[in-house]
């Protein structure tokens, strides 16, 4: 499900070729190492992203620990939540970013309306 995802949004963005793009997900200890090496804070955060460029399009990292408490919090469940971190990394791999209330709010519409189309009615499915 998230492959998919990820391939509808490249779509959606009208991306061409095959790209590579690495997801891993990770615990809260190893999220608030890579933050304090790459970013110089001392907290884990839900999602991070390192672009590369060309065919290896970039790395996206989601917190598990952190994904499974925004998604009890926003009430989208685990699995989507994951597909929205997902999604909203490969955003910043695209160029997108967060950095104003407008950036954030059109990062989380497109992650979300991605995870829904994917997901179809929202609810969690094994997939």
């Amino acid at each position: 499900m998230i492959r998919k995802a990820v391939r509808r949004l490249l779509e959606e963005e009208g991306v061409k070729g095959k790209k590579e793009i690495s997801i891993a997900i990770v615990d809260v200890h190893t999220m608030r190492d890579l933050q304090m090496r790459y970013k110089g804070v001392d907290y884990p955060t839900d999602v991070l992203a390192f672009p590369i460029g060309g065919r290896v399009f970039g790395d996206v990292i989601v917190c598990a620990d952190v994904a499974e408490e925004q998604g009890r919090e926003y009430g989208t469940g685990f699995l989507k939540e994951v597909i929205i971190l997902v999604l909203h990394g490969v955003l910043h791999l695209l160029g997108y970013e967060d950095s104003t209330k407008e950036g954030a709010e059109l990062m989380l519409s497109k992650a979300t309306d991605i995870a829904d189309k994917v997901m179809g009615d929202g609810k969690e499915k094994a997939s």
